[in-house]
C-alpha cells in the first residue's frame, strides 16, 4: 500500500520536486503505520518517593554467599577484564554472583562437571576446580593490588567450599530446587505512613515507626522468572517480636493488586511492587521494639517459599523488620 501511494503521488509531480516529495510522503506513511506499535515503557516517568535504597551488608557470615561476594568475589574477582560483567559468572553485585553461578553451565570445562556451583556436591562445582587449579586456567587469573586473596586463599576457598556443601542457599536461606526452576525472590520492601515512605536505619535496616504510629502500609516485590507475581497461588505474612520465632505465629493475608507501584528495590533499582498489607502497628508489638515480619508465598513449581528462613543472613531479617522510637 506504501509502495503504490507513493507511486501514484509521484508520477503527478515534474522533475526535481518528485523525489523529496516521495521521500517526505513515504517518511509520514511509515510513521502512521509504525505509531501503534509503540511499546510503553512502564518505568518511564517515575517519580521516586525514596532515595535509592543501598542494601548494605556488615560482617556477613563468611560461609554464606553474602560473605563469600563481600570478602572474595568483589575485591577479588569482580576487576577490569575479569568478572566485571564482561562475561559470566558476572561478580559485580551479590544477585548477579549468585544468579550467575548456582545450576548455571561452566563456558570452559574439561567434560567432567555440569554446573559452576552444583549445590550441596562441591566436588562436582567447577569453581572449586578452577580454584585448586586442576581445570585451566585456574582462579582467580588476576588479583587486584588490595585484595587479600594471597593471605587468606586456603580459608575462602573452604568457606566457598562449606556454602556449597550446605546447598548454596540464597541471602534468605532458600536452597535451589534440584530441577532448578526459578523460586520467587524478593526483590524489595518499603513502608508507607499518610503517603510518606517511612526511613530505615542505616539506609537498609529496620524501618523506623514513631511509638504513636496507628496505621502503615507495608509494600512487598517479588520477582519470578516463569510468572508474574501476582499470579502466586499463596500470598501470607506473619510477624513476631524474635527473628527466629516464626513457627506459630499467625500468617495474615497479603493484598495482590494487579496494577504494580514502581518504587526502588534492595539494591537500588526500580522494580514492580504487586503486594501489600496495611496494619495497626499496636495490634502486633508486645513489649518489644522491635517487630520482624516474613512473607510466604506459592508459585505453581515450587513448595511454599519462606522469605527469610531462620538460615537467612541477619541483614535480610534487619531489613524485614520494624522498630519503635519515641
Amino acid at each position: 500500500m506504501i509502495q503504490r501511494s507513493v507511486y501514484n503521488i509521484a508520477s503527478c509531480l515534474p522533475g526535481k520536486i518528485l523525489w523529496v516529495s516521495c521521500l517526505v510522503v513515504t517518511f509520514f506513511l511509515i510513521q502512521a503505520c509504525d505509531k501503534d506499535d509503540i511499546v510503553v515503557n512502564p518505568f518511564d516517568n517515575i517519580v521516586s518517593t525514596q532515595d535509592t535504597v543501598r542494601f548494605d551488608l556488615t560482617d556477613p557470615d563468611p560461609n554464606t554467599i553474602a560473605g563469600i561476594f563481600i570478602n572474595i568475589f568483589h575485591p577479588t574477582c569482580g576487576n577490569v577484564g575479569c568478572h566485571d560483567g564482561t562475561f559470566e559468572p558476572d561478580f559485580r553485585t551479590l544477585e548477579s554472583s549468585y544468579n550467575t553461578l548456582v545450576y548455571q553451565e561452566p563456558i570452559k570445562n574439561d567434560g567432567n562437571y555440569t554446573y559452576r556451583v552444583h549445590p550441596g556436591d562441591a566436588e562436582m562445582s567447577i569453581i572449586m576446580a578452577r580454584l585448586h587449579g586442576t581445570v585451566d586456567p585456574p582462579m582467580p587469573i588476576q588479583i587486584e593490588p588490595d585484595s587479600d586473596w594471597a593471605v587468606n586463599r586456603l580459608e575462602y576457598i573452604e568457606n566457598i567450599r562449606t556454602w556449597i556443601e550446605a546447598g548454596a542457599p540464597d541471602i534468605m536461606g532458600n536452597t535451589p530446587p534440584a530441577d532448578a526452576r526459578s523460586q520467587p525472590k524478593l526483590m524489595g520492601v518499603f513502608a508507607v505512613q499518610n503517603d510518606v515512605v517511612l526511613d530505615r536505619k542505616n539506609n537498609s535496616g529496620t524501618i523506623l515507626l514513631e511509638s504513636d504510629t496507628l496505621e502503615v502500609k507495608l509494600y512487598f516485590a517479588f520477582k519470578h522468572d516463569d510468572m508474574s507475581a501476582r499470579d502466586f497461588e499463596y500470598n501470607k505474612i506473619s510477624f513476631s517480636e524474635g527473628y527466629n520465632q516464626f513457627e506459630d505465629a499467625e500468617k495474615w493475608e497479603l493484598t495482590v493488586d494487579q496494577s504494580a507501584v514502581f518504587e526502588r528495590g534492595m539494591f537500588g533499582e526500580f522494580v514492580p511492587f504487586y503486594h501489600s498489607v496495611v496494619l495497626d502497628p499496636r495490634d502486633l508489638f508486645n513489649g518489644s521494639d522491635q517487630l520482624f515480619f516474613r512473607t510466604f508465598v506459592k508459585d505453581q513449581f515450587n513448595p511454599l517459599t519462606e522469605i527469610p528462613t531462620d538460615d537467612g543472613i541477619y541483614a535480610i531479617k534487619e531489613y524485614m523488620s520494624f522498630s519503635r522510637g519515641d
